[in-house]
């Protein structure tokens, strides 16, 4: 396994926007309505069964992924006094991100949890989960409470496809590799008995999750599914990009097979369905991996940016789908397409919503600039908008974990 450098890195201070783009400075003052959106978006009813929005209530949001790539949510070697809820900067960091983009208009945004499992998670020596460490509670509370404050809705994902990819080390420490709690049946019993059933259980009812989302981008944790090689270069690129950390192959020997992620995914969003009253959901990379969602019971399908950018000119109801399709990491730094018509374009296909990417400046696909509470004036009248709750003041974090995971164990790193 290869030897990296500490993935804790200085963040860009999020008040400085970067210089517009040539295409951005030519740009119109005002969005145009889609001149074809009514014949591929507006005469699709919402269902009276799924999600209040769809594409005549787009739901836009931003994501916010993280301020230290899976360091934010749990103990780990490089914070073993835990994430936010220990860093006052950073936790000050993220306030400062969600009150601008509730001013900005946009009331929803995209947070990652447990990523690629570096944090906040314990495993024993064969690589089964033990539980929760004594942090993650807290600095995910540091987490909804900013959200609530704010007034905005947050969709969280709890394992990211780093989760499965192969080991590798930082600073000795092992990270990633973890597909096998995806594929041996006694450790994936003991990912969802010992880790996700107490977080939901445990945040199952506040006001500031709209989503769960179990997996992202979970076809490429797929062991066969074969990629197109834009997909694969992408992933890796994505990895690379966010925490600085090197893959040597998405695919590993430990990944689950098709029937295999799909069990886990049926049994993560019944554990959702079951002890939330938010949505349940599992995003793919792109438009020709639905099927490997497709009866799982999901509330809302969602889809990455894909590699093959020709799929965003197809009209999202062609796939008949079931319930809204969620646009979940489009650019916010394209190199030929600005903002606006990132989102002028996701509407005219008839997504039900679309995340920018990303507003903290992770990698060089991220962006956030002006343009977008522009366009949240334009289109006020066809945005889904949140029923936000009065704020009142926020009660102590708490800090007690369920009975596998009790706050006095430290964390183990098995080596």
């Amino acid at each position: 396994m290869s030897q990296q450098r500490n993935p804790v890195r200085p963040h860009p201070d999020f008040g400085t926007l970067r210089a517009p783009r040539p295409h951005e400075r030519t740009a119109p003052a005002i969005t145009r309505e889609a001149p074809w959106f009514a014949h591929n978006a507006s005469t699709v009813p919402l269902s009276p069964d799924g999600p209040p929005f769809g594409p005549t209530r787009f739901l836009l949001g931003a994501n916010v992924p993280w301020v230290h790539y899976g360091l934010d949510v749990g103990s780990s070697p490089w914070r073993p006094e835990g994430g936010l809820h220990a860093h006052a900067e950073d936790a000050a960091l993220l306030r400062q991100v969600f009150q601008r983009l509730r001013a900005d208009g946009v009331q929803n945004a995209r947070f990652f949890v447990l990523a690629d499992g570096r944090a906040g998670v314990r495993f024993d020596a064969e690589g089964t989960p033990e539980g929760l460490d004594g942090a993650v509670f807290p600095d995910l509370e540091v987490v909804l409470e900013a959200a609530r404050a704010a007034g905005l809705g947050l969709v969280l994902v709890l394992l990211d496809t780093g989760w499965s990819a192969p080991p590798t080390t930082v600073d000795g420490h092992p990270i990633r590799g973890h597909g096998a709690t995806l594929r041996d049946p006694a450790k994936r019993a003991a990912l969802l008995e010992r880790v996700l059933r107490p977080l939901l259980i445990r945040f199952g009812d506040h006001p500031a999750v709209v989503a769960w989302e179990v997996l992202a981008m979970a076809d490429l944790c797929v062991a066969g599914l074969d990629p197109a090689p834009a997909a694969r270069r992408s992933v890796s690129g994505l990895l690379r990009r966010w925490t600085g950390v090197e893959p040597s192959s998405v695919e590993s020997t430990s990944q689950p097979g098709r029937e295999e992620m799909r069990n886990f995914l049926g049994e993560a969003l019944s554990l959702v369905r079951r002890h939330t009253r938010a949505l349940g959901t599992a995003s793919v990379s792109r438009w020709s991996s639905l099927g490997l969602v497709r009866g799982l019971g999901m509330d809302v399908y969602a889809v990455g940016w894909p590699a093959d950018e020709s799929e965003l000119r197809l009209a999202v109801s062609d796939l008949r789908l079931d319930r809204p399709l969620l646009l979940t990491s489009f650019p916010g730094a394209h190199p030929h397409k600005s903002i606006k018509t990132l989102l002028d374009g996701a509407r005219c296909s008839g997504y039900g919503g679309a995340f920018v990417w990303s507003v903290l400046r992770h990698d060089a696909a991220s962006g956030y600039d002006g343009q977008v509470p522009q366009w949240v004036r334009n289109h006020h009248g066809h945005l889904h908008r949140r029923d936000v709750p009065a704020v009142e003041p926020a009660a102590p974090a708490r800090t007690d974990t369920p009975s596998e995971t009790p706050a006095s164990t430290p964390l183990v790193l098995q080596r």
